[in-house]
């Protein structure tokens, strides 16, 4: 169907749409007379035969279309004929009455067509016209989509060459005239007045169906013009930790590593020592260039030495000879809170957001239907996550454009350190290599995958070439120690000896060099003796696990305690995959009192944290943690600062001595109490939230889980609730200053932790029940839907007017059900619910009630999707149990003996009784679901 033809259709079935629905919806004029004049009375005859006559024009502008867009218009068509039908009968009737003329006003004419037809019926056909509209809008927004692909254009560009072309055509009715001018208008407002439909149409041209490279083909990125569009695809491939592991990697020390940027020095017998490096990259070798060295031996330090260094780029300039140079970087890090920073996921995102950054055209040749929707929509379309399909077929789109005109280069560390299959990542980077205009450099440690993809490649083992790097390493760090200088003037050979047995032993290892550094200077701090010293060096381990357990060992016993809450509040960080910052370690300490005055904390005040804390790391874990930042002043944004182990190998003989760590700690410490109360008094007293740093101040899904995580018990469950109480004022307070904000902030963070656990997430369930308004207007609400119980149950106990209104009590009692359908945590949401629908806590019986049909109405969907045996089937099943147990009760409280909503006996009271009959029936669901659970997940239920 040409698109002249589907433009004069769609507007004959608007036109009769609209007329329609105003004759059965309007609330003050119902009709208008052809001439558009009001007009108070009006013959029947006319409103009949102006329902028909539009009727008729549908069905004889459609003539003989065929194909995909003809098939839905002739249904279209026919859904006029039939509800013109239907609302003829109904004027018949009413011109049976013997009125020749009908009072137009909305109430005597609703209470006129009452007469003839249920409301039911009313609001059937109501429902009916607005449908027949919004699939006339929608089927010719997806041909206007096709056609705008097929002429390679974007769809609003393409609207308007059509809408043009109209208004120059005198044999275009004036009908169709008007509705070309609305379609502009009806493209802007479409995603944001239909989002259900808007991701429908998403979904179809994100699809493979709809191939977009034609469209890219023809479009020109203009960054004056499209610069928002631009920021948005950006930010789809940004997340929070992409510079994280780059950031943490320290940098080389002065001197240290030049030798990368020279010819290769040879051994005795005239070889080689590693792979000129300036030769590989100015010149076209096909093979990848493979770094790789011992645990600790520096190769991260290197990698992130040739980034940053200017001849990196210079000398691959030669080699892209002309063409424009893109050099995009990765730095896996198993150790990462995020997952992004150690999968394929986050390589893609990274090196295609570095490609865009440098190239902006890239971004229609990489994402061109994603590119395409916000050209089409004016930006005004949210877009969906970017999916692992579309990430491969981005990368691989950034591979084809490559060649004479745009040369990659590739710098990536630690394909170690990746947490997926290792033989999937060699493939890869095989395959990436083979691309025309393709350079990459590797590191990792010396694992066999690694050995037989890339031992014959240009390479360098780093601990074999570093000798004299550790040497001028170590020298320069104790010429830093005056004790050092006063044993030297006095003992120069022993010095000396000291040194070179430091080199020997290190093995080419910096990190062994480092932390050895450390421990010297005490010694020549102390005046040690030479024979004092010289012992010490001989008795230091040469392998880097039994250097850290010496290390340990070294640390006072006093601080072991302390050390080990450290370590166990980063451990809780890292299962629950977020970033553990400073000062949610210092003020997460019970020692902190929790309504510490915001005044206090002054600039001076974190500085002073961020140096404390520094001295408590290296005192109690004896450096194995460390403070981390982008800047090498930790105390120039005191926010920013991370905690994080000083190396993976440090993270990893933590993990492997954990009961001997952690046995010192008092067994009621709780890590997860620790880093709520952390997290939240450092945004209370640090940071101004406003909507556009707001998602940025937190891990909020992190915080929110670790949350879920305090035991109900918690013997200072009244200092959770003073610290999240401070964090939804600080954020309401400034919130409120920007209009809308406060109203959708915690909806927003709602979305975020929603999204987490999608693994279980069954996120079209709230759809089919009814539920697209549940939401989360506070933190109590969103406590209900996370499960924060202990934080619940305490607010309502302080006060049992916690509810005021219905609408919160119902919004709160929602979120405990069915925060369900997106968190595994069944018995606990059952304890929650049965605490808070308690006759003390005055429960809303009409709330109650609605609540147990929407969870009957659940089971009764997801009975139809899933198996018996599925645990949200169970879970369900219990909640109308207890609300059975429960609503009678609420009603006898509001005097209506167990009443329904309407007045009538609730007919599941005879359930509840036969219930009743176990003496401990409460007792009993939580012994069951305990276990049933448990087998189901393998794991203990809170």
């Amino acid at each position: 169907m040409d698109p002249l033809s589907a433009l004069s259709i769609a507007a004959a079935v608007v036109q009769f749409a609209d007329f329609g629905f105003r004759l059965v919806k309007s609330a003050h004029e119902l009709y208008k007379s052809p001439s558009g004049q009001k007009s108070e009375y009006v013959e029947l005859s006319i409103v009949s035969h102006d329902l028909s006559h539009l009727a008729d024009a549908v069905g004889a502008k459609l003539g003989d279309n065929e194909g995909p867009a003809g098939e839905v218009f002739f249904r279209l068509s026919r859904e006029c004929a039939s509800t013109n039908d239907e609302l003829q009968e109904m004027l018949g009737k009413l011109k049976a009455r013997g009125s020749t003329k009908i009072a137009l006003a909305a109430d005597s004419w609703r209470v006129t067509l009452r007469q003839v037809a249920t409301a039911g019926d009313i609001e059937r056909l109501a429902n009916r016209l607005s449908q027949i509209r919004q699939q006339m809008n929608v089927a010719l927004l997806y041909l206007l989509l096709d056609e705008a692909w097929k002429h390679g254009v974007e769809l609003r560009q393409f609207a308007k060459q059509q809408t043009d072309m109209i208004a120059t055509l005198d044999r275009i009715d004036s009908t169709t005239k008007q509705f070309s001018t609305d379609i502009i208008g009806l493209i802007d407002k479409w995603p944001v007045n239909n989002q259900l439909e808007t991701n429908e149409m998403v979904r179809y041209v994100l699809s493979d169906k709809w191939k977009a490279s034609e469209y890219a083909k023809r479009t020109l990125l203009d960054e004056n013009q499209d610069g928002d569009k631009l920021d948005k695809m950006c930010q789809g491939l940004y997340f929070e930790s992409i510079s994280h592991r780059e950031a943490s990697i320290p940098k080389r020390h002065a001197a240290t590593f030049e030798w990368i940027f020279h010819g290769p020095r040879t051994s005795e017998d005239g070889h080689p020592l590693w792979s000129g490096f300036p030769q590989w990259l100015r010149g076209d070798s096909p093979d990848i260039y493979w770094i790789t060295g011992k645990p600790g031996a520096g190769k991260s330090t290197l990698v992130k030495f040739i980034a940053q260094d200017p001849r990196f780029e210079a000398l691959l300039r030669r080699w892209a000879a002309g063409s424009q140079l893109l050099v995009a970087r990765f730095f896996s890090w198993t150790s990462g809170a995020n997952r992004l920073q150690k999968s394929h996921e986050g390589l893609f995102r990274t090196l295609l957001l570095e490609a865009i950054q440098q190239r902006a055209q890239l971004v229609v040749d990489i994402f061109p239907a994603r590119w395409f929707l916000l050209q089409s929509f004016n930006g005004n379309v949210n877009l969906p996550a970017l999916t692992m399909d579309e990430l491969r077929a981005g990368f691989q789109n950034l591979l084809s454009a490559t060649g004479e005109k745009v040369k990659l280069a590739l710098l990536i560390d630690g394909l170690d350190e990746f947490d997926e299959d290792h033989r999937q990542l060699v493939q890869l980077l095989h395959d990436t290599n083979g691309a025309v205009g393709v350079k990459i450099c590797a590191s990792s440690r010396p694992w066999n995958i690694f050995k037989d993809a890339y031992s014959k490649n240009p390479m360098l083992q780093l601990e074999n070439l570093t000798r004299e790097d550790i040497k001028s390493f170590v020298q320069e760090q104790l010429e830093l120690s005056p004790g050092y200088h006063d044993f030297a003037a006095t003992s120069p050979l022993a010095a000396r000896k000291i040194i070179t047995d430091i080199v020997d032993k290190s093995q080419g290892v910096f990190l062994w060099v480092s932390v050895i550094s450390g421990l010297l200077e005490a010694g020549f701090q102390e005046g040690t003796g030479i024979s004092d010293l010289q012992a010490a060096v001989d008795k230091l381990p040469s392998e880097v696990a039994d250097l850290f357990r010496y290390i340990w060992n070294r640390t006072g016993k006093r601080f072991r305690a302390e050390a080990s809450r450290f370590f166990q509040v980063m451990k809780a960080c890292q299962e629950q995959k977020t970033d553990l910052y400073a000062l949610a370690l210092w003020f997460g300490d019970k020692e902190i009192p929790v309504d510490l005055n915001a005044a206090e904390v002054t600039s001076t005040y974190l500085t002073g944290i961020i140096k404390s804390l520094e001295r408590k790391l290296m005192s109690r874990t004896g450096g194995l943690l460390e403070l981390v930042s982008i800047h090498d002043d930790h105390t120039k944004e005191p926010e920013r600062v991370r905690v994080d182990f000083m190396h993976r190998t440090a993270n990893d003989w933590v993990c492997d001595n954990w009961a001997s760590i952690t046995s010192a700690t008092d067994p009621d410490f709780d890590p997860c109490f620790w880093i709520v109360k952390g997290e939240a008094l450092s945004v209370v007293l640090t940071t101004a939230p406003n909507p556009d740093n707001v998602r940025g101040l937190i891990d909020w899904p992190g915080m929110f889980d670790i949350a879920s995580l305090i035991p109900d018990d918690h013997p200072d469950r009244r200092t959770l609730v003073i610290a999240l109480g401070r964090l939804d004022n600080h954020i309401d307070s400034h919130m409120a200053k920007f209009p809308g904000s406060s109203d959708i902030y915690w909806a927003s963070q709602l979305n975020l932790v929603s999204t987490r656990h999608g693994k279980y997430a069954l996120p079209d369930l709230p759809h089919k029940i009814g539920l697209e308004m549940l939401s989360c207007t506070d933190l109590l609400e969103l406590a209900a839907r996370v499960l924060i119980s202990p934080y619940l149950k305490q607010r309502a106990r302080e006060d049992p007017d916690l509810f005021p209104t219905s609408g919160r009590y119902q919004g709160t009692v929602n979120n405990v059900i069915f925060g369900e359908i997106w968190f595994y945590n069944p018995v606990a949401r059952l304890d929650v619910l049965d605490f808070l629908t308690q006759e003390k806590y005055r429960p809303w019986l009409d709330g109650l009630n609605m609540a147990k049909a929407k969870a009957e109405y659940a089971k009764l969907i997801v009975c139809g999707t899933y198996s018996t045996h599925h645990p949200i089937i169970a879970y369900f099943t219990q909640v109308i149990r207890m609300l059975e147990f429960r609503i009678p009760r609420a009603g006898s409280q509001d005097g209506q003996s167990g009443a329904g909503v309407d007045g009538s006996i609730n007919p599941s009271k005879a359930i509840v009784a036969s219930d009743l009959q176990d003496p401990k029936p409460r007792s009993k669901w939580r012994r069951e679901f305990r276990v049933s659970f448990g087998k189901i997940f393998g794991r203990k239920q809170s």
